[in-house]
């Protein structure tokens, strides 16, 4: 039996989505992509498989190719990221908690979405409204960049602080370079960062025992980084991490 390869969930993921890019194949992706699914297999000797030259057909060779020479684990895994489910956060001022269904059905509530937007239901009545945190989406692009989400670890939160400036920011939503960010923002990237971990979290749980190259490990990732780098006061930290998080995983449908 091969020697299991020992990699923390956090590297893995890198390998899926930025080495193999797993989330442009699926099954019958190499098929498809040479004009292939569906055909029927043909046993006469005289048959003879139409080969593409021309310069698209080419380069969807290679893609086929490279599609083929993605391991079976790190589909595998892909599946797994695709069937997480998904956190909401609530808002109360500048503060920010994070739900999942589990920790809902917990306080007798649901997670529902009506008129386009996310609400904490109670009796059939909406009794908070919810903003998606999009998990899936968090794991795949940080995993494609090798990156993870910003908690902004320099941040000290100053009575008196000015608001936002609508100005501090582009027309697609960017913080201009130099702008001071708010609490708001600070929280909220906090609090990406929890659901973000907290799926890596599953994830290494959930590949114990699933893949047959890898014996995953991890997260590394620190839980929260930015009380690391806060005043050793534990007064302080708290103010610094002000995040609500509950104790369940996330849970699945």
């Amino acid at each position: 039996m091969a020697m299991k390869e020992t990699i923390d969930i956090e590297a893995l993921l890198y390998r899926a989505y930025a080495q193999y890019r797993v989330d442009k194949v699926g099954q019958g992706a190499a098929a498809r992509m040479i004009g292939l699914a569906g055909a029927p297999v043909l046993s006469q000797p005289s048959w003879q498989p139409r080969v593409d030259t021309s310069a698209p057909g080419s380069r969807l060779a290679a893609r086929a190719s490279e599609v083929s020479s993605v391991p079976d684990d790190l589909l595998a895994l892909h599946d797994r990221v695709l069937a997480l489910a998904d956190l909401w956060f609530a808002w109360a001022g500048d503060d920010v908690a994070v739900w999942d269904k589990a920790t809902a059905a917990e306080v007798g509530c649901t997670i529902e979405k009506a008129a386009d937007a996310w609400w904490l239901v109670r009796n059939g009545e909406p009794v908070e409204r919810l903003e998606q945190a999009g998990v899936m989406v968090l794991v795949i692009q940080h995993a494609r960049d090798g990156t993870r989400p910003d908690v902004h670890p320099d941040y000290s939160k100053r009575v008196g602080r000015r608001p936002a400036d609508a100005a501090a920011h582009d027309h697609r939503g960017r913080r201009r370079k130099g702008e001071p960010v708010s609490q708001r923002e600070v929280q909220h990237d906090r609090a990406c960062y929890h659901a973000w971990r907290c799926a890596l979290t599953l994830l290494q749980i959930e590949s114990e025992g699933m893949l047959d190259s890898y014996r995953v490990t991890g997260p590394l990732a620190p839980a929260a980084p930015w009380l690391a780098v806060s005043s050793a006061e534990v007064e302080s930290a708290a103010i610094r991490q002000n995040v609500m998080t509950s104790n369940a995983m996330i849970s699945q449908d």
